[in-house]
Order: C-alpha cells, then structure tokens, then sequence
C-alpha cells in the first residue's frame, strides 16, 4: 500500500490531499511546493523488484508497508528526497561523462 496521511507536528493525521490542499490548521509546517515534492516520493511506485529502502529495512516492516495503508511525517521524508535529487544528477553527470 502507501502513505494515506500525513503526520502535523502537533501529531494529529491528515490526508495527503487535505495537506496539499491548504492546512487544515490555518499554517504550513512546510513550504507548499516541499509538500508537492515529498508527497510524490511517497506514493506507490508499483516497482517489479525491491528497491534499495526496502532492503535496508526489516522484513517484517517491509512486509507490512505494502499490505497497509500508513502515515508518515513529511519531516521525515525531507532527507530521502534530498537523497533521490542528488542520485538523480549523479545519474546525469555520468551519462554525459560517456
């Protein structure tokens, strides 16, 4: 499955869609367009193989992720997208270095 909520900093769940829509609370924890991004990374990508995230993982939680709909906190997701844009241009540099 994949990430239906996401966490506030108060704790409270909301929807990825209700966040994304204007906080429910009346401010931002994070910058809109921060939002768009990190709820793109936690969308199912509906890989044919496990990707690197889920080897590290144990296999318990990894198991479970996929058969359950979770919340997570966008905060926590800031590094791994920061991680994806970095392999991304890596990716690139080294297919023009060819």
């Amino acid at each position: 499955m994949t990430a239906k909520n996401f966490i506030c900093p108060n704790g409270e769940q909301v929807t990825i869609e209700q966040c994304l829509a204007g906080c429910v609370y009346g401010h931002a924890c994070i910058a809109r367009p921060t939002l768009y991004s990190l709820a793109a990374g936690c969308r199912d990508r509906k890989l044919d193989r496990f990707s690197v995230t889920e080897l590290i993982r144990g296999a318990r939680e990894s198991y479970l992720m996929k058969i359950n709909d979770y919340a997570i906190d966008p905060m926590s997701l800031v590094f791994s997208t920061f991680g994806t844009a970095v392999h991304k241009a890596q990716e690139l540099a080294a297919l023009k270095a060819q």
